[in-house]
């Protein structure tokens, strides 16, 4: 009817990005900027797709444009710092989050992307991370204890991740475990697309499939009370598509978090967190959570490899001169302290190399900007190969590139340790003083590999050196 209207195509782009048809929403939202080049909307719808695509330097200018024809736009402000924490610039992108939960200070996703933000901050203590969280976490009072006389036990997850994503490799195991006589699993999916292979096993282990993304957080806590939930499990904590705001309506007597956030939810709603005595010593992380925790005797996490994992491969220094050091972490977790100390490792092991693999490496701009990091450490940027997503074949095969892995801190890797340690690439990793920097430590506590954890960053160095100049 109005082919000429931009903000028509604006919004036909977000509904692509929401279908995951991004090549489809990436002209939409272009000839919504062609037809309205001086619309701050349209900038940053285009930003989103671009973004998503991986030219983060061509998103970051849309956003950056979107911002100068409206200086107070939440939305704006809130992607240019996602754009900012994916390409490593945390501490930049903390000024537009913080703007943004100004601008608009009852979305919940601004409050969350800020919070999972904080997570990796070098210099943030745990108490200051906890203190943020804590801040309008209040919740409704709790419901009566349901009666479940003559009954299994109903618990649901709610999870925005039932597809192939990091957090399926560790909740799929736990679904194909439970005892059917005892437990009846409901599947909350917050999804806006069907999904994928890993959706469909996830609803052939549920009893029963529930589709929330078009329910607001009353509908959704209505459905969670019509299906008498004993205990609804958070799978997300702060991360993109949560429905904590759903939870603080208190729709079940018992309500937990775990998995998918390596912080407190900061609400009072959320009873326990799961964890263990590594990751959360008795006595050590209490105080920075709201939930109290309960410590599960086999660790916190299990972890099934894909099926189609590539074989095992000989060490690539017997085959190269020299070791490679590796890290597959999102670039936010590799701060300034962090390239300082594998610049540190980089020039204790004389013709080693350092492969690192992150989605915003396909980034020219990116690339540039971690090498030169490096490079201000007196590190040859030749020495240090970047990465994007593998696309082609298994991911995986990466690891056939590099001997000895490198922890990030004090945000701690977890699917890709046990990635590692899965395709023969052990990790060196360093035990901080809460949840998410000492997930490492629970990691190689388990698999027997306690010689791989380091107590502060000189032993690290030290450490990787030692493993670096002990092949076998």
């Amino acid at each position: 009817i109005t082919p000429d209207a931009g903000q028509i195509w604006a919004n036909y782009a977000n509904v692509l990005m929401d279908l995951d048809r991004v090549e489809e929403a990436d002209l939409a939202a272009q000839m919504a900027v062609d037809l309205s080049p001086y619309s701050a909307v349209a900038h940053n719808n285009l930003g989103t797709v671009r973004q998503r695509r991986g030219q983060y330097a061509e998103a970051e200018d849309h956003f950056s444009r979107a911002l100068g024809l409206n200086g107070d736009y939440a939305d704006a402000h809130a992607n240019m710092a996602e754009v900012l924490k994916d390409t490593g610039r945390v501490k930049e992108a903390l000024p537009h989050y913080e703007r943004a939960r100004e601008l608009d200070p009852t979305e919940p996703a601004m409050r969350s992307n800020h919070l999972l933000a904080l997570c990796t901050v070098d210099d943030l203590d745990p108490a200051g991370i906890a203190a943020a969280h804590r801040s309008g976490g209040k919740a409704q009072a709790k419901t009566p204890q349901l009666n479940r006389a003559g009954r299994r036990l109903r618990i649901g997850y709610v999870s925005p991740d039932f597809r192939r994503h990091s957090v399926a490799y560790f909740l799929e195991p736990l679904f194909e475990h439970h005892d059917s006589e005892s437990v009846e699993v409901f599947a909350y999916a917050n999804m806006p697309t069907a999904g994928d292979a890993v959706t469909q096993r996830f609803k052939r282990l549920a009893n029963h499939w529930r589709d929330v993304y078009a329910l607001d957080d009353q509908a959704f806590a209505r459905q969670v009370r019509a299906d008498q939930i004993d205990i609804l499990l958070d799978l997300a904590g702060h991360t993109r598509g949560n429905r904590l705001a759903a939870f603080a309506h208190r729709p079940a007597p018992v309500q937990m978090s775990y998995l998918g956030y390596p912080a407190t939810t900061g609400l009072d709603a959320v009873d326990f967190r799961l964890t263990d005595a590594w990751a959360d010593p008795p006595g050590m992380t209490e105080a920075f959570h709201c939930e109290t925790l309960l410590r599960l005797d086999g660790g916190f996490l299990c972890y099934r490899p894909d099926d189609d994992a590539p074989d095992v491969t000989a060490l690539p220094a017997h085959s190269h001169k020299g070791v490679t050091f590796g890290s597959f972490n999102n670039l936010a977790k590799v701060n300034t302290v962090v390239i300082e100390t594998w610049a540190t490792i980089l020039e204790s092991v004389p013709g080693s190399h350092l492969v690192l693999k992150a989605k915003a490496l396909q980034d020219k701009a990116t690339v540039a900007r971690v090498t030169g990091a490096f490079a201000r450490y007196g590190i040859d940027p030749a020495r240090i190969k970047c990465l994007g997503w593998i696309i082609d074949g298994s991911p995986l095969a990466a690891y056939h590139l590099i001997d000895i892995a490198l922890d990030t801190f004090p945000y701690n890797g977890t699917t890709t340790t046990c990635e590692a340690q899965w395709m023969g690439v052990p990790t060196v990793t360093l035990a901080g003083n809460w949840h998410a920097a000492r997930v490492g430590v629970s990691l190689m506590t388990r698999l027997g590999l306690e010689d791989w954890i380091a107590p502060n960053r000189d032993a690290y160095v030290t450490l990787a050196a030692a493993k670096a100049r002990d092949l076998d």
